[in-house]
Protein backbone atom coordinates (compact mmCIF):
# COMPACT_ATOMS: atom_id res chain seq x y z
CA UNK A 1 0.00 0.00 0.00
CA UNK A 2 3.18 2.21 0.73
CA UNK A 3 4.02 2.57 -3.08
CA UNK A 4 0.75 2.91 -3.89
CA UNK A 5 0.63 6.16 -1.87
CA UNK A 6 3.84 7.19 -2.59
CA UNK A 7 3.74 7.27 -6.55
CA UNK A 8 1.30 10.38 -6.79
CA UNK A 9 3.61 12.41 -5.21
CA UNK A 10 6.16 11.31 -7.02
CA UNK A 11 4.55 11.34 -10.15
CA UNK A 12 4.21 15.02 -9.71
CA UNK A 13 7.66 15.88 -8.72
CA UNK A 14 6.99 16.90 -5.05
CA UNK A 15 7.69 14.65 -2.52
CA UNK A 16 5.85 14.32 0.42
CA UNK A 17 8.40 15.82 2.69
CA UNK A 18 8.73 18.52 1.09
CA UNK A 19 4.49 19.27 -0.01
CA UNK A 20 3.73 18.93 3.66
CA UNK A 21 4.24 21.84 5.19
CA UNK A 22 2.17 23.33 1.57
CA UNK A 23 -0.90 21.19 2.61
CA UNK A 24 -3.94 24.01 3.15
CA UNK A 25 -6.01 23.63 6.03
CA UNK A 26 -9.32 22.11 5.32
CA UNK A 27 -12.33 20.84 7.45
CA UNK A 28 -11.20 17.91 8.42
CA UNK A 29 -8.16 19.65 9.86
CA UNK A 30 -10.71 22.31 11.33
CA UNK A 31 -12.89 19.77 12.83
CA UNK A 32 -10.09 17.58 14.84
CA UNK A 33 -8.88 21.05 15.99
CA UNK A 34 -12.35 22.14 17.47
CA UNK A 35 -12.99 18.89 18.84
CA UNK A 36 -9.60 18.70 20.70
CA UNK A 37 -10.07 22.13 21.51
CA UNK A 38 -13.72 22.08 23.34
CA UNK A 39 -11.25 19.73 25.74
CA UNK A 40 -8.89 22.65 26.22
CA UNK A 41 -11.95 24.90 26.88
CA UNK A 42 -13.11 22.49 29.51
CA UNK A 43 -9.33 22.15 30.85
CA UNK A 44 -9.66 25.99 32.03
CA UNK A 45 -13.19 25.53 32.98
CA UNK A 46 -12.32 23.06 35.80
CA UNK A 47 -9.17 24.47 36.67
CA UNK A 48 -10.75 27.84 37.83
CA UNK A 49 -14.23 25.71 39.01
CA UNK A 50 -12.18 25.27 42.58
CA UNK A 51 -12.33 29.37 42.49
CA UNK A 52 -16.05 30.10 42.66
CA UNK A 53 -17.38 26.81 44.13
CA UNK A 54 -15.07 27.37 47.52
CA UNK A 55 -16.90 30.21 48.97
CA UNK A 56 -20.53 28.48 48.07
CA UNK A 57 -19.35 25.13 49.67
CA UNK A 58 -18.82 27.20 52.70
CA UNK A 59 -21.70 28.94 52.54
CA UNK A 60 -23.61 25.49 52.73
CA UNK A 61 -21.18 23.27 54.98
CA UNK A 62 -19.80 25.83 56.63
CA UNK A 63 -15.92 24.57 55.91
CA UNK A 64 -12.78 26.21 57.47
CA UNK A 65 -10.56 27.99 55.24
CA UNK A 66 -8.04 25.30 55.52
CA UNK A 67 -9.97 22.77 54.73
CA UNK A 68 -11.58 24.75 51.03
CA UNK A 69 -7.85 25.39 50.70
CA UNK A 70 -7.44 21.30 50.77
CA UNK A 71 -9.92 20.91 48.44
CA UNK A 72 -8.16 22.91 45.60
CA UNK A 73 -5.59 20.50 46.44
CA UNK A 74 -7.24 17.74 46.14
CA UNK A 75 -7.77 18.70 42.70
CA UNK A 76 -4.70 19.54 41.61
CA UNK A 77 -3.28 16.20 43.01
CA UNK A 78 -5.45 14.33 41.28
CA UNK A 79 -4.36 16.49 37.85
CA UNK A 80 -1.07 15.61 38.77
CA UNK A 81 -1.80 11.85 38.72
CA UNK A 82 -3.13 12.43 35.60
CA UNK A 83 -0.67 13.90 33.54
CA UNK A 84 1.97 11.32 33.77
CA UNK A 85 -0.55 8.62 33.49
CA UNK A 86 -2.08 9.27 30.84
CA UNK A 87 0.86 11.17 29.47
CA UNK A 88 2.64 7.98 29.20
CA UNK A 89 -0.25 6.19 28.22
CA UNK A 90 -0.98 8.40 24.87
CA UNK A 91 2.66 7.16 23.80
CA UNK A 92 2.15 3.20 25.06
CA UNK A 93 -1.46 2.64 24.09
CA UNK A 94 -2.37 5.42 21.10
CA UNK A 95 -3.46 8.45 21.22
CA UNK A 96 -7.31 8.26 20.56
CA UNK A 97 -8.00 5.69 23.44
CA UNK A 98 -6.22 7.92 25.84
CA UNK A 99 -8.23 10.90 24.12
CA UNK A 100 -11.66 9.59 24.78
CA UNK A 101 -10.62 8.23 28.52
CA UNK A 102 -9.67 11.75 29.78
CA UNK A 103 -12.75 13.41 29.32
CA UNK A 104 -14.90 10.05 30.21
CA UNK A 105 -13.17 9.44 33.55
CA UNK A 106 -13.32 13.89 34.28
CA UNK A 107 -17.30 14.07 33.39
CA UNK A 108 -18.54 10.88 34.99
CA UNK A 109 -16.45 12.05 38.68
CA UNK A 110 -17.97 15.78 38.16
CA UNK A 111 -21.00 15.06 37.90
CA UNK A 112 -20.63 12.34 40.84
CA UNK A 113 -18.86 15.10 42.95
CA UNK A 114 -22.28 17.06 42.45
CA UNK A 115 -23.85 13.96 44.15
CA UNK A 116 -21.36 13.63 47.07
CA UNK A 117 -23.30 13.57 50.14
CA UNK A 118 -20.10 14.73 52.39
CA UNK A 119 -16.90 16.17 52.38
CA UNK A 120 -14.91 12.96 52.23
CA UNK A 121 -16.56 11.88 49.13
CA UNK A 122 -16.58 15.09 47.77
CA UNK A 123 -12.49 15.34 47.83
CA UNK A 124 -12.39 11.34 46.82
CA UNK A 125 -14.04 12.25 43.49
CA UNK A 126 -12.85 15.63 43.33
CA UNK A 127 -8.98 13.47 42.89
CA UNK A 128 -10.53 11.33 40.42
CA UNK A 129 -11.94 13.79 38.39
CA UNK A 130 -9.05 15.26 38.66
CA UNK A 131 -7.13 12.54 37.01
CA UNK A 132 -8.87 12.61 34.12
CA UNK A 133 -8.88 16.40 33.52
CA UNK A 134 -4.98 16.02 34.11
CA UNK A 135 -4.31 13.71 31.29
CA UNK A 136 -6.61 15.67 28.51
CA UNK A 137 -4.13 18.48 28.50
CA UNK A 138 -1.23 16.56 27.73
CA UNK A 139 -3.05 14.13 25.21
CA UNK A 140 -4.58 16.66 23.48
CA UNK A 141 -1.46 19.28 22.70
CA UNK A 142 -0.09 16.75 21.15
CA UNK A 143 -2.66 14.89 19.16
CA UNK A 144 -3.56 18.40 18.03
CA UNK A 145 -0.06 19.09 16.93
CA UNK A 146 0.30 16.03 14.81
CA UNK A 147 -2.39 16.96 12.97
CA UNK A 148 -2.08 20.07 11.88
CA UNK A 149 0.12 20.91 9.26
CA UNK A 150 3.18 22.58 10.02
CA UNK A 151 2.51 26.10 8.08
CA UNK A 152 -0.64 26.74 10.74
CA UNK A 153 0.72 24.63 13.52
CA UNK A 154 1.76 27.27 15.49
CA UNK A 155 -1.31 29.73 15.26
CA UNK A 156 -3.42 27.08 15.66
CA UNK A 157 -2.13 26.03 18.94
CA UNK A 158 -1.47 29.02 20.24
CA UNK A 159 -5.31 29.86 19.25
CA UNK A 160 -5.93 26.92 22.03
CA UNK A 161 -5.21 29.97 24.32
CA UNK A 162 -8.87 31.64 23.02
CA UNK A 163 -10.40 28.82 24.18
CA UNK A 164 -8.71 28.53 27.76
CA UNK A 165 -9.74 32.27 28.28
CA UNK A 166 -13.40 31.54 26.92
CA UNK A 167 -12.89 28.47 29.54
CA UNK A 168 -11.82 30.28 31.88
CA UNK A 169 -14.18 33.31 31.62
CA UNK A 170 -17.31 31.07 31.37
CA UNK A 171 -16.99 29.35 34.60
CA UNK A 172 -17.31 32.63 36.11
CA UNK A 173 -20.25 33.68 34.54
CA UNK A 174 -21.76 29.91 34.89
CA UNK A 175 -21.14 30.59 38.64
CA UNK A 176 -22.59 34.08 38.69
CA UNK A 177 -25.59 33.09 37.60
CA UNK A 178 -26.04 29.78 39.18
CA UNK A 179 -24.82 31.14 42.61
CA UNK A 180 -28.21 33.20 42.93
CA UNK A 181 -29.46 29.53 44.22
CA UNK A 182 -26.51 28.93 46.79
CA UNK A 183 -25.95 25.27 45.88
CA UNK A 184 -22.18 24.23 44.58
CA UNK A 185 -23.78 21.00 42.92
CA UNK A 186 -25.16 23.08 39.84
CA UNK A 187 -21.93 24.04 38.93
CA UNK A 188 -20.20 20.31 38.72
CA UNK A 189 -23.34 18.92 36.36
CA UNK A 190 -22.92 21.99 34.52
CA UNK A 191 -19.20 21.07 34.45
CA UNK A 192 -19.56 17.11 33.88
CA UNK A 193 -22.39 17.09 31.39
CA UNK A 194 -21.18 18.87 28.23
CA UNK A 195 -18.12 16.65 28.48
CA UNK A 196 -20.08 13.56 28.12
CA UNK A 197 -21.26 15.14 24.45
CA UNK A 198 -17.74 16.05 23.82
CA UNK A 199 -16.72 11.77 24.79
CA UNK A 200 -18.95 10.70 22.14
CA UNK A 201 -17.63 13.05 19.56
CA UNK A 202 -14.65 12.03 20.18
CA UNK A 203 -15.42 8.53 18.62
CA UNK A 204 -14.90 9.45 15.48
CA UNK A 205 -11.30 11.74 15.48
CA UNK A 206 -8.91 8.82 13.87
CA UNK A 207 -5.66 7.96 15.35
CA UNK A 208 -2.50 10.02 15.10
CA UNK A 209 -0.04 8.73 11.68
CA UNK A 210 2.83 9.85 12.99
CA UNK A 211 2.35 7.64 16.17
CA UNK A 212 1.20 4.80 13.84
CA UNK A 213 4.30 5.34 12.18
CA UNK A 214 6.79 4.91 14.98
CA UNK A 215 5.12 1.79 16.30
CA UNK A 216 5.22 0.34 12.68
CA UNK A 217 1.85 0.52 11.29
CA UNK A 218 2.55 2.34 8.29
CA UNK A 219 -0.04 1.34 5.90
CA UNK A 220 -2.79 2.47 8.47
CA UNK A 221 -0.89 5.89 8.59
CA UNK A 222 -0.80 6.14 4.95
CA UNK A 223 -4.40 5.57 4.79
CA UNK A 224 -4.90 8.01 7.65
CA UNK A 225 -2.67 11.04 6.01
CA UNK A 226 -4.94 10.50 3.17
CA UNK A 227 -8.15 10.71 4.84
CA UNK A 228 -7.30 13.99 6.75
CA UNK A 229 -4.59 15.81 4.70
CA UNK A 230 -6.75 15.03 1.54
CA UNK A 231 -3.90 14.16 -0.55
CA UNK A 232 -1.63 10.80 -1.20
CA UNK A 233 1.63 11.15 1.31
CA UNK A 234 3.85 8.01 2.24
CA UNK A 235 4.72 8.09 6.26
CA UNK A 236 7.54 6.41 5.09
CA UNK A 237 8.81 9.40 3.24
CA UNK A 238 7.26 11.82 5.37
CA UNK A 239 7.83 10.82 9.10
CA UNK A 240 11.84 8.72 7.97
CA UNK A 241 13.74 11.45 9.21
CA UNK A 242 12.88 11.12 12.92
CA UNK A 243 13.01 8.69 15.62
CA UNK A 244 13.09 5.08 13.93
CA UNK A 245 9.71 2.90 14.45
CA UNK A 246 9.27 1.28 17.73
CA UNK A 247 7.10 -2.05 17.80
CA UNK A 248 8.20 -3.47 21.23
CA UNK A 249 5.29 -3.19 24.09
CA UNK A 250 5.95 -3.07 27.65
CA UNK A 251 4.01 -3.58 30.74
CA UNK A 252 1.69 -0.10 31.13
CA UNK A 253 2.91 0.21 34.77
CA UNK A 254 6.64 -0.54 33.41
CA UNK A 255 6.51 2.06 30.47
CA UNK A 256 4.77 4.93 32.65
CA UNK A 257 7.94 5.23 35.15
CA UNK A 258 10.14 4.15 31.75
CA UNK A 259 8.88 7.01 30.53
CA UNK A 260 10.04 9.29 32.89
CA UNK A 261 14.29 7.89 32.74
CA UNK A 262 13.41 8.80 28.81
CA UNK A 263 12.31 12.17 29.14
CA UNK A 264 15.37 12.66 30.87
CA UNK A 265 17.29 10.98 28.90
CA UNK A 266 16.08 12.40 26.08
CA UNK A 267 17.61 16.21 26.63
CA UNK A 268 18.11 16.86 30.59
CA UNK A 269 18.33 20.79 30.23
CA UNK A 270 14.94 20.70 27.84
CA UNK A 271 13.19 19.07 30.47
CA UNK A 272 14.53 21.09 33.34
CA UNK A 273 13.70 23.96 31.10
CA UNK A 274 10.40 22.87 30.77
CA UNK A 275 9.27 21.79 34.20
CA UNK A 276 10.34 24.98 35.75
CA UNK A 277 9.09 27.60 33.74
CA UNK A 278 5.59 25.93 33.59
CA UNK A 279 6.03 24.75 36.90
CA UNK A 280 6.72 28.58 37.83
CA UNK A 281 3.74 30.13 35.65
CA UNK A 282 0.78 28.10 37.05
CA UNK A 283 2.36 28.27 40.33
CA UNK A 284 1.88 31.95 40.69
CA UNK A 285 -1.16 32.16 38.82
CA UNK A 286 -3.37 29.88 41.07
CA UNK A 287 -2.02 31.56 44.08
CA UNK A 288 -3.22 34.88 42.93
CA UNK A 289 -6.36 33.41 41.39
CA UNK A 290 -7.85 30.74 43.30
CA UNK A 291 -8.58 32.97 46.18
CA UNK A 292 -9.34 36.25 44.24
CA UNK A 293 -13.40 35.35 44.75
CA UNK A 294 -13.03 34.44 48.30
CA UNK A 295 -10.91 37.33 49.36
CA UNK A 296 -13.17 40.08 47.26
CA UNK A 297 -16.25 38.66 49.51
CA UNK A 298 -14.14 39.09 52.58
CA UNK A 299 -13.72 42.37 51.71
CA UNK A 300 -17.12 42.90 51.10
CA UNK A 301 -18.34 42.04 47.45
CA UNK A 302 -21.46 40.03 47.02
CA UNK A 303 -21.21 36.88 45.70
CA UNK A 304 -22.12 37.07 42.47
CA UNK A 305 -20.19 40.39 42.02
CA UNK A 306 -17.15 38.61 43.08
CA UNK A 307 -17.31 36.29 40.66
CA UNK A 308 -18.27 38.58 37.87
CA UNK A 309 -14.79 40.74 39.03
CA UNK A 310 -13.06 37.88 38.55
CA UNK A 311 -14.31 36.66 34.74
CA UNK A 312 -13.33 40.24 33.82
CA UNK A 313 -9.65 39.84 34.97
CA UNK A 314 -9.93 36.25 33.19
CA UNK A 315 -11.25 37.64 29.73
CA UNK A 316 -8.48 40.20 29.71
CA UNK A 317 -6.05 37.21 28.78
CA UNK A 318 -7.80 37.20 25.71
CA UNK A 319 -5.76 40.16 24.46
CA UNK A 320 -2.30 38.31 25.49
CA UNK A 321 -3.89 35.18 23.05
CA UNK A 322 -4.36 37.57 19.83
CA UNK A 323 -1.02 38.81 20.33
CA UNK A 324 0.47 35.39 21.02
CA UNK A 325 -0.97 34.13 17.51
CA UNK A 326 1.21 37.30 16.13
CA UNK A 327 4.42 36.32 17.98
CA UNK A 328 4.93 32.80 18.29
CA UNK A 329 5.66 32.28 14.53
CA UNK A 330 7.01 36.16 14.22
CA UNK A 331 9.06 36.37 17.13
CA UNK A 332 9.18 32.59 17.80
CA UNK A 333 8.53 30.32 20.50
CA UNK A 334 11.42 30.81 22.79
CA UNK A 335 11.56 34.61 23.12
CA UNK A 336 8.43 35.07 23.07
CA UNK A 337 8.05 33.08 26.18
CA UNK A 338 10.98 34.42 27.75
CA UNK A 339 9.68 37.94 27.46
CA UNK A 340 6.46 37.33 28.82
CA UNK A 341 7.97 36.00 32.04
CA UNK A 342 9.61 39.09 32.86
CA UNK A 343 7.12 41.86 31.87
CA UNK A 344 4.31 39.64 33.90
CA UNK A 345 6.07 39.11 36.97
CA UNK A 346 6.74 43.47 36.41
CA UNK A 347 3.29 43.65 36.39
CA UNK A 348 2.72 41.30 39.36
CA UNK A 349 5.33 43.19 41.44
CA UNK A 350 4.07 46.46 40.74
CA UNK A 351 0.21 45.82 41.37
CA UNK A 352 1.25 44.91 44.64
CA UNK A 353 1.84 48.77 45.74
CA UNK A 354 -1.15 49.88 43.99
CA UNK A 355 -4.01 48.44 45.78
CA UNK A 356 -4.68 51.47 47.08
CA UNK A 357 -5.55 52.86 43.19
CA UNK A 358 -8.83 50.47 42.14
CA UNK A 359 -8.06 51.88 38.49
CA UNK A 360 -4.30 51.46 38.07
CA UNK A 361 -4.44 47.77 40.27
CA UNK A 362 -7.27 46.59 38.04
CA UNK A 363 -5.11 47.50 35.35
CA UNK A 364 -2.10 45.79 36.27
CA UNK A 365 -3.74 42.81 37.34
CA UNK A 366 -5.17 42.97 33.54
CA UNK A 367 -1.22 43.39 32.30
CA UNK A 368 0.02 41.08 34.35
CA UNK A 369 -2.88 38.32 33.04
CA UNK A 370 -2.66 39.56 29.68
CA UNK A 371 1.52 38.38 29.54
CA UNK A 372 0.60 35.24 31.25
CA UNK A 373 -2.19 34.11 28.78
CA UNK A 374 0.70 34.86 26.38
CA UNK A 375 3.43 32.61 28.04
CA UNK A 376 1.32 30.10 28.41
CA UNK A 377 -0.43 29.98 24.79
CA UNK A 378 2.97 29.72 23.62
CA UNK A 379 4.13 27.14 25.83
CA UNK A 380 1.43 24.83 24.93
CA UNK A 381 3.12 25.46 21.45
CA UNK A 382 6.33 25.09 22.73
CA UNK A 383 6.30 22.03 24.82
CA UNK A 384 4.99 19.71 22.32
CA UNK A 385 7.20 20.65 20.11
CA UNK A 386 10.32 20.22 22.22
CA UNK A 387 10.29 15.97 22.08
CA UNK A 388 10.25 13.72 19.36
CA UNK A 389 7.17 11.64 18.93
CA UNK A 390 7.57 8.70 21.05
CA UNK A 391 8.08 10.94 23.60
CA UNK A 392 6.01 13.64 23.31
CA UNK A 393 2.80 13.06 24.79
CA UNK A 394 5.14 11.78 27.49
CA UNK A 395 7.39 14.82 27.50
CA UNK A 396 3.96 17.40 28.27
CA UNK A 397 2.46 14.60 30.24
CA UNK A 398 5.29 15.04 32.62
CA UNK A 399 5.45 18.72 32.86
CA UNK A 400 1.86 18.83 33.44
CA UNK A 401 1.96 16.45 36.35
CA UNK A 402 5.04 18.20 38.10
CA UNK A 403 3.14 21.72 37.41
CA UNK A 404 -0.15 19.96 39.09
CA UNK A 405 2.06 19.24 42.04
CA UNK A 406 3.11 22.63 42.85
CA UNK A 407 0.59 23.76 41.63
CA UNK A 408 -1.63 21.86 44.35
CA UNK A 409 0.39 23.45 47.15
CA UNK A 410 -0.17 27.09 45.24
CA UNK A 411 -2.96 28.40 47.22
CA UNK A 412 -1.76 27.27 50.56
CA UNK A 413 1.84 28.81 50.53
CA UNK A 414 0.84 32.09 49.14
CA UNK A 415 -1.92 31.96 51.79
CA UNK A 416 0.80 31.65 54.53
CA UNK A 417 3.82 33.77 52.97
CA UNK A 418 1.11 36.56 52.24
CA UNK A 419 -0.51 36.14 55.68
CA UNK A 420 3.47 36.42 57.25
CA UNK A 421 5.05 38.76 55.10
CA UNK A 422 2.85 41.02 53.61
CA UNK A 423 1.94 41.33 49.45
CA UNK A 424 4.87 43.11 48.04
CA UNK A 425 7.08 40.64 49.26
CA UNK A 426 4.69 37.83 48.07
CA UNK A 427 4.63 39.11 44.41
CA UNK A 428 8.76 40.09 44.78
CA UNK A 429 9.33 36.31 44.96
CA UNK A 430 6.84 35.99 42.40
CA UNK A 431 8.86 37.97 39.88
CA UNK A 432 12.25 36.33 40.78
CA UNK A 433 10.66 32.88 40.27
CA UNK A 434 9.36 34.11 36.60
CA UNK A 435 12.31 35.94 36.18
CA UNK A 436 14.46 32.89 36.08
CA UNK A 437 12.19 30.92 34.05
CA UNK A 438 12.88 33.36 31.56
CA UNK A 439 16.72 32.70 32.34
CA UNK A 440 16.61 29.74 32.01
CA UNK A 441 14.41 29.43 28.29
CA UNK A 442 16.83 31.64 27.07
CA UNK A 443 20.03 29.57 28.38
CA UNK A 444 18.40 26.10 27.34
CA UNK A 445 15.39 26.87 25.25
CA UNK A 446 15.55 26.08 21.14
CA UNK A 447 13.66 27.88 18.35
CA UNK A 448 11.08 25.36 17.00
CA UNK A 449 9.09 27.64 14.95
CA UNK A 450 8.29 26.61 11.06
CA UNK A 451 9.95 22.87 12.01
CA UNK A 452 8.35 19.40 10.89
CA UNK A 453 7.74 17.41 13.72
CA UNK A 454 10.04 14.31 14.34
Amino acid sequence: MSQTVTSPAREQGNTALASMPDIPLNKKHIWIYIVGALGYFFDAFDILLSSYVIPLISEQWHLEKDALAWFATAGFLGMAVGGFLFGSLGDLIGRKKAFMGTVLLYSVFSLLCAAAPNVPLLFVFRIIAGIGLGGCLPVDMAMLSEFMPPKWRGKLMTLLGVFWVGGATAVGFVSAWLSTYHDFRLIFIAAGVPVLLIFLIRLKVPESPLYLYRKGRVEEANRILQEVHGRAIDASELFSGGNETEQEKNGVLKGVFASLIKVWKYNPRTTFMIWYAYASVLFVYYGVILWLPKILIASGYKTTAAFLFTSYITLVGLIGVLFSIYLVDKVGRKWSVALSFILMGIALYAFAFALDAPTSSFVLLGVYDMFESIALAILYVYIPESYPTLLRVTGFGWATAVTRVTSSFSPLLFAAVWGGMGLPSTMFFSMIMLALAAVFILAYGKETKDKLLS
